[in-house]
């Protein structure tokens, strides 16, 4: 019997007659047994069927598709091969079914992120790109001879996801004499990818490598100036980047500088993120340029790094110039920005009103920052969203907020937790907040969770919220 498309074999399991059911009378003397799928694997096969069946058999040698008739093209396609060759499948099937059962099959479950407007085809095109980066060895000059394959896939991706890089390693049949005695910790040279894809709207990369058991070393997870470089010279060949993620990198302030280099001619880019890195000061300096340069950029994301006092000038310096991005969304959490570096985006919000949203959870708050935060919060009229949590106020701390909060009509979500107030302060922010969104101040029913979800439409936490920007 021919079965449309796929059923799982748990399925069949589950819906299979038991024994106590083909034991009844009424059972014994049926004529057709519907559940019976088998019933006419017997009865021979129509010559369509095994026309098409041939067809499917050597459609490597004789890609007949459109000829097939369209009664008869849905039966083709079902028992066409997963494993044909993208350069035979790509220009000639754009059936979703088929491009859904190969993504199945050699990715398995949809775990990434999908765009809004998204197909199969596109979306197993854009994995398949994605594996064939992360395995291109950069000794055997791996990015070029993938050149074919990313022509063939440009027109489908728009997104690139590279999970891990390969370090360099000798070719096979090196001798070990002919070894470098240190090796070098350059990667595949992405001017030789990024060109091949226009249509990428958004890149997320990660300079390292996954399950590497016994074969760690340290060179794995190392980035080169050049590495840096490259990468900026490709950027500027993609016309409709909107989105640059490099995250759990090792890149440095050197490495940011190449970086920086090219990127401030960059006129794309909407949303920079370089979270969980080993950038500093002199970095920060770097990126606070291509703020103050970029006409779009709207979302900067520089949490976990080690950014201190001048990076931190840098940046606050960059929002108060005039030609500054508009910029949205600021994240500077897990820096140590201590005081200096704090009092720094305080005085930068006090004369711009940039940007809405401000993230500096865990920043070693100290010294007089709570009091010119209040002194901020009174005088700022842009700032909705505020994180300030894991840094400590105290009881006396969040008085001197909630005086600030009387005055401040904007800010709808304000993060306080870990930072060792008391449950009636945290509610008489609450209805501060409460006030400031326009809801009914008497029907917050406990304080401490609306704290943790103010302003969330969809009562996300802070951290889902913090993925989402």
């Amino acid at each position: 019997m021919k079965i449309p498309f796929s059923i799982n074999p748990l399925i069949m399991e589950v819906y299979e007659r038991s024994q106590e059911v083909q034991d009844l009378i009424s059972e014994q003397n049926i004529l057709i047994d519907a559940q019976d799928l088998d019933f006419d694997d017997d009865e021979i096969p129509s010559l369509a069927n095994l026309c098409v069946r041939k067809i499917a058999f050597y459609f490597d040698e004789h890609p007949w598709f459109y000829e097939v008739p369209c009664s008869d093209r849905d039966y083709l396609l079902e028992l066409l091969s997963l494993d044909l060759d993208l350069e035979l499948t790509v220009p000639l099937i754009k059936s979703e079914y088929y491009w859904e059962r190969r993504y199945q099959k050699h990715f398995g479950e949809v775990i990434h992120p999908t765009p809004k407007i998204w197909t199969w085809k596109s979306l197993y095109l854009e994995r398949e790109v994605q594996r064939l980066v992360e395995t291109a060895s950069p000794s055997m000059l791996g990015e070029r001879k993938i050149e074919p394959e990313l022509k063939l896939c440009a027109p489908y991706v728009k997104q690139l996801l590279v999970a891990q890089l390969q370090m360099w390693r000798p070719p096979f049949g090196t001798a070990p004499d002919d070894e470098p005695e240190i090796w070098p910790i350059d990667h595949i040279d992405f001017t030789y990818v990024l060109p091949h894809l226009p249509l990428v709207e958004q890149i997320d990369l990660v300079y390292g490598m996954n399950d590497v058991d016994f074969d760690f070393q340290w060179n794995m997870f190392r980035v080169s100036v050049r590495d840096c470089l490259q990468l900026g010279k490709a950027i500027l060949a993609l016309p409709a980047l909107t989105l640059l993620r490099i995250r759990k990198s090792n890149i440095g302030d050197k490495q940011c500088k190449a970086l920086m280099q090219s990127l401030v001619e960059n006129v794309t880019i909407v949303e920079l993120n370089m979270c969980n890195c080993c950038i500093g000061d002199e970095g920060a300096a770097c990126i606070a340029k291509f703020l103050e340069v970029s006409p779009v950029l709207k979302v900067l994301n520089l949490s976990n790094n080690v950014i201190r006092v001048k990076g931190t000038e840098a940046l606050a310096f960059a929002l108060m110039q005039p030609t500054c991005a508009p910029l949205a969304s600021l994240t500077l959490s897990l820096n140590p920005l201590r005081r200096e570096g704090a009092v720094a985006i305080m005085r930068a919000l006090v004369r711009c009103p940039l940007p809405e949203e401000l993230y500096m959870s865990a920043v070693e708050f100290e010294g007089d920052v709570i009091e010119r935060l209040a002194q901020m919060m009174t005088v700022n009229n842009s700032l909705r969203i505020l994180d300030v949590s894991s840094n400590y106020f105290g009881d006396q701390g969040a008085k001197t907020i909630i005086e600030a909060l009387e005055r401040n009509s904007m800010i709808e979500w304000l993060d306080m937790r870990e930072t060792g107030i008391s449950e009636e302060r945290q509610a008489d922010i609450t209805k501060l907040l409460r006030r400031n969104q326009g809801l009914p101040l008497d029907a917050a029913d406990d304080a401490k969770d609306d704290l943790k979800i103010e302003g969330s439409d969809d009562g996300k936490t802070m951290d889902e919220d913090e993925d989402d920007i």
